[in-house]
């Protein structure tokens, strides 16, 4: 007889609309279809960006003698502080960390002996933690079953909502300003389409983003390089059902980041057939490669000034433009 599987206690923003609370949510689902026993800890209150109503049940006790913890490194003093001791001590603590360098801040080497082991969910975040870590890094693939079902319709509700044309081509990308714009580049994307396809071509390039406010220049900068190209620049936070008919009604994904620690919407979008065109480099790779899909190229380049997190000397790609558009 299959041995009982340890209880974990999962804490994350199981609210929120974010790439980290997505994999929080999937990671529950995984250990729920093992027969694992789970109780929720959420955290959504610390970051409260598109947070919606849930069903789930959330628990007062957390008594399993394993924690996973779906908090980054940069957000472990306050999650520290919100949950206490108390709810660390005497666990099996293993925390799942995005990072998108491949150099990891000094400064946040401390926060390494609060874990007993780390969850890489690439090879490329293994490569970045494994050389500085004191505890195990393990390499732990996320969960891409997506939360909803693609409902009948999706692809002509998506269209009629974007009002595309039957024979336009439609390109999707998906962004959080407060995952960075510059390391986002979507101003790298406009230029690549701009310089594929003349403004009266049945092509469309839709951007969508959310938490402008974070960074209303650079949302007005995007819509001012957008003007006169069709290319929709769509801010706010949107339901899942109405996400999901704009990923059906696409018909490719691209990126044109300079790194990412994993690229979930990029995978998400190869999940729901969908070519999708990105930098070459960084997390991505992990999956996406010259035989399934179209890797643009890139020079590695030096940070010259620090851009919220990411320091100034660090490491990461710029994509090139020539070529994406050359991929369009």
């Amino acid at each position: 007889m299959q041995p009982a599987l340890a209880g974990v206690n999962v804490a994350g923003y199981l609210r929120s609309r974010t790439g980290v609370g997505t994999v929080s949510r999937r990671y529950v689902r995984a250990l729920r279809a093992l027969g694992a026993p789970v109780a929720l800890k959420d955290l959504s209150e610390l970051n409260p960006v598109g947070v919606e109503l849930s069903e789930a049940r959330f628990d007062a006790e957390h008594p399993h003698p394993v924690n996973l913890i779906c908090v980054n490194a940069v957000e472990h003093p306050a999650f520290a502080w919100y949950v206490g001791e108390p709810f660390l001590r005497d666990k099996y603590n293993i925390g799942v960390w995005f990072w998108e360098l491949p150099a990891f801040p000094s400064e946040w080497c401390d926060r390494f002996v609060h874990y007993d082991e780390l969850w890489a969910p690439t090879a490329f975040i293994a490569n970045t933690l494994a050389p500085i870590s004191p505890v195990p890094v393990v390499r732990i693939p996320v969960v891409l079953t997506p939360d909803t079902t693609q409902s009948p319709g999706a692809r002509d509700r998506g269209r009629q909502r974007l009002g595309a044309k039957a024979d336009e081509y439609v390109y999707l990308f998906v962004f959080d300003f407060m995952s960075y714009m510059e390391r986002k580049n979507p101003i790298g994307l406009i230029d690549a389409f701009r310089a594929a396809f003349a403004p009266d071509v049945h092509a469309r390039l839709v951007i969508k983003c959310v938490n402008g406010d974070f960074n209303p220049r650079g949302l007005a900068l995007l819509r001012e390089r957008a003007s006169g190209y069709p290319i929709d620049v769509i801010d706010g936070y949107r339901p899942a059902q109405e996400m999901d008919d704009l990923v059906a009604a696409c018909d490719a994904f691209v990126s044109l980041h300079r790194s990412e620690g994993l690229g979930l919407t990029m995978a998400e979008a190869m999940a729901a057939g969908k070519p999708v065109a990105a930098t070459g480099w960084s997390g991505n790779t992990e999956f996406m490669n010259v035989a399934n899909s179209f890797p643009i190229r890139y020079q590695l380049v030096e940070l010259e000034q620090a851009i919220g997190p990411y320091q100034a000397g660090s490491v990461w790609a710029e994509p090139s433009v020539e070529h994406a558009a050359e991929m369009l």
